[in-house]
């Protein structure tokens, strides 16, 4: 060892824990040999198959996605942490016309959320819901800057940035800054003649930090800003507060106690500028942007510490807007006078109702903060359940009866840009085209992958050890020019939305693409049984196995009457072929529901917890005559199970007899005796998965009543719903 490798640490691999290599090239990584192989003699026998990557999406990029490790791996997940701040910073009348120069006082409404005490209570402070987002972040694809949804692709555009925020999206590009290295000498020297209160004492120097740090700004809220102080005191509380407002909530980066110093120029430029001549800048472009970013790089991380970058407050306000997952029961009644002030740009916005001081319930107790249950609503998601246009005309006039602010609707023309949004080195593509049926319009097809419009290397610009130098406001630059031109750039609609091109897209969009991000057991194990089988339960594998069975079923159906209708019919082969494969998969889809598990459940002088998504065992027996013995085995092997044509198949509980005489349909104990047996909704309307089988029903087989009553409405459709909080509260 020579005298450059002594102080080294040796490499050890977190895999196999030997030392001398690390996790990648550890021996455990490599194929068996083909004596270790398995029958066949090959060395991936028994290996996972590769399945191939959709269309949409690129190998490289999906072989490290959060959908391809939750959907293929079976990998459960971290959430991701937000952090908003926990402080309100409150505004002084002196920053007004600054604010409105800047675009800034709509936006600083919003945060602020309405007035003080309007309700009895104080200013909210902002709440982001971590498992929401993250349930967000997995079907964000950067191949298409789109979230890939059952329904279709939906992303967060200028529209809504505009509608919600109240930004502007006219103005300069927000581009890099050249930042000296001595940052932090020239903002203490900057702020130490400011005027605080006389009984706050001296200012605190500043720590060693990154950017200008939290502990330090807080010194200069506007209650600490003395109320003669000079006009020099007013722009640098200013300064400060621009500074918070943007490094906290706009622009949040991966650190929880400092402001990225690329925004001291901005700040100061805004602070120092005439009051009728203060520089604008596209707001909100940049704050999409860097939103786009903080996707982009949120969708291959899995870390337990992870924090997502970018802008929360805009994912959750406009997942809020638009979809009916994890979003809050408030009071919708218009706003009040009080909301609006003498400007035309100085009122609410529609994000302004999840944000106000306002009653807020949700469906349940588990409905908040819990990311699998998010996970699987978005797996179920279908185009019923969307609000596709929440910016209609009677939307806009119901929540705000007083208008929204101006801001809301002044950049109109820009909505529809394709030009490339930027917000410091990070270059991001907007692609409204992909999303046409959040304005109304029919969605074309096919669209080509928005990684080929930026190239790779533009996309991934990162400053990490980089210094804020020269050399990127050179390389941006380009970029900076083209927004100055984003009105030329714009998408022309071809026609309005349709019911049936919109399925039309739906039938060409699934297959090429992941739209469900839970493990779908498809193929599932048969269960040898025994004494300690507790019931099946309907796990999210199970069910979103069953789901993928439907939708494939549903297509093949689709095909086949296209054909049918066409004039093209189907030969006896052919039908043969198909109904043999119909019933092949109804048959796995019952078998993903209906095997049962072992029994693991806590001690007998624990009470026991109720399981989830579970259902009665469940067995395929061939039809019995009646003068034949009447003896049959009450749990089966999966091995002596036939699958018969659908007249002949019988349902069989687990730990129930069976009536060959009778065919009672199944009704659990302390359920209404009109209970029917109800399908799964399929993703699109118009389609029956039972249509035409009215003489092959499936059968249950009758309990005795006797029994004690072991199935109840938990076991059959899930766990049942808690009560709400209101009905909490009255009882």
């Amino acid at each position: 060892m020579d005298e450059a490798e002594a102080g080294k640490r040796p490499k050890q691999c977190t895999q196999c824990g030997a030392v001398g290599h690390n996790y990648k090239k550890c021996p455990q990584n490599a194929f068996p040999a083909s004596a270790e192989a398995g029958p066949s003699g090959n060395a991936t026998d028994g290996m996972a198959e590769e399945l191939p990557t959709p269309e949409l999406l690129d190998p490289v990029v999906d072989s490290g996605h959060r959908s391809y490790m939750s959907a293929v791996d079976h990998k459960h997940l971290a959430t991701f942490q937000c952090r908003p701040p926990k402080e309100y910073l409150e505004l002084d009348n002196r920053w007004l016309q600054r604010l409105r120069g800047a675009g800034l006082l709509t936006f600083y409404r919003l945060v602020e959320g309405g007035p003080i005490g309007r309700h009895g209570r104080g200013r909210p402070r902002l709440m982001i819901d971590n498992s929401l987002i993250t349930a967000l972040v997995d079907r964000w694809r950067p191949e298409t800057h789109t979230f890939h949804m059952p329904c279709g692709e939906m992303a967060p555009t200028l529209q809504d940035v505009s509608y919600l925020l109240g930004l502007p999206i006219a103005g300069t590009a927000v581009g890099p800054r050249v930042v000296p290295a001595s940052w932090k000498d020239d903002l203490e020297i900057r702020f130490a003649g400011v005027d605080r209160l006389d009984d706050l004492g001296a200012l605190e120097p500043h720590p060693n930090a990154r950017g200008p740090a939290k502990a330090w700004l807080l010194q200069f809220k506007a209650t600490n800003l003395h109320p003669d102080t000079d006009d020099e005191s007013v722009r640098r509380f200013l300064e400060a507060y621009l500074l918070w407002l943007f490094g906290f909530i706009m622009f949040k980066n991966g650190t929880s106690n400092s402001v990225d110093k690329v925004l001291i120029p901005y700040a100061r430029e805004i602070a120092d500028a005439p009051e009728d001549a203060v520089p604008l800048w596209s707001w909100g472009s940049a704050v999409l942007a860097a939103t786009y970013r903080g996707l982009c790089d949120a969708c291959s991380k899995d870390e337990s510490n992870a924090r997502f970058q970018g802008c929360a407050l805009l994912l959750q306000l406009w997942s809020y807007e638009r979809l009916a997952v994890g979003r809050p029961i408030v009071d919708h009644r218009g706003y009040e006078a009080q909301y609006y002030g003498q400007h035309d740009d100085d009122g609410p916005t529609m994000g302004t109702l999840w944000v106000c001081p306002r009653e807020r319930t949700w469906a349940n107790e588990q409905a908040r903060r819990t990311y699998p249950s998010f996970v699987v609503a978005l797996d179920r998601l279908v185009a019923e359940d969307v609000i596709w246009e929440p910016y209609s005309a009677a939307a806009v006039g119901s929540r705000a009866p007083y208008g929204l602010s101006s801001m809301c609707t002044s950049n109109e023309t820009l909505w529809y840009t394709t030009a490339s949004l930027v917000y410091d080195i990070y270059i991001e593509p907007h692609c409204p085209h992909r999303v046409m049926r959040q304005f109304g319009y029919a969605q074309q097809f096919p669209v080509p992958r928005v990684i080929d419009r930026v190239t790779p290397h533009d996309h991934r610009l990162s400053r990490l050890g980089q210094p804020c130098s020269g050399t990127w406001v050179t390389k941006v630059e380009p970029y900076v020019q083209a927004w100055d031109n984003a009105h030329q750039d714009v998408v022309h609609p071809v026609a309005p939305h349709t019911d049936w091109w919109y399925e039309t897209f739906l039938t060409w969009y699934r297959p090429r693409t992941r739209c469900h991000v839970t493990y779908a057991d498809t193929q599932p194990v048969p269960h040898e049984s025994s004494s300690t089988d507790a019931y099946a339960r309907h796990r999210d594998e199970a069910l979103a196995g069953a789901m993928q069975i439907c939708c494939q079923l549903q297509s093949n159906t689709n095909d086949a009457l296209q054909r049918v209708r066409g004039g093209n019919p189907f030969t006896p082969d052919e039908q043969l072929q198909r109904l043999t494969a119909a019933n092949e998969s109804l048959v796995s889809m019952m078998h993903a529901w209906g095997y049962s598990i072992p029994l693991q459940g806590p001690p007998r002088h624990q009470p026991p917890i109720p399981p989830q998504y579970t259902a009665p065992s469940c067995s395929y027996m061939p039809p019995m005559d009646p003068a034949s013995t009447s003896y049959t085995p009450m749990h089966p092997s999966p091995q002596h199970v036939t699958p018969m044509d659908p007249p002949s198949m019988s349902y069989t509980p687990m730990g129930t007899s069976l009536q060959p005489q009778s065919s009672m349909p199944y009704q659990p104990m302390g359920l209404a005796t009109s209970m029917s047996f109800t399908p799964i909704r399929p993703q699109t309307t118009g389609f029956n998965l039972f249509e035409g089988v009215q003489d092959h029903q499936l059968n249950f087989s009758d309990l005795e009543h006797d029994q004690h009553d072991i199935i109840g409405a938990s076991q059959l459709e899930g766990a049942p719903l808690l009560p709400t909080r209101e009905a909490t509260r009255t009882s």
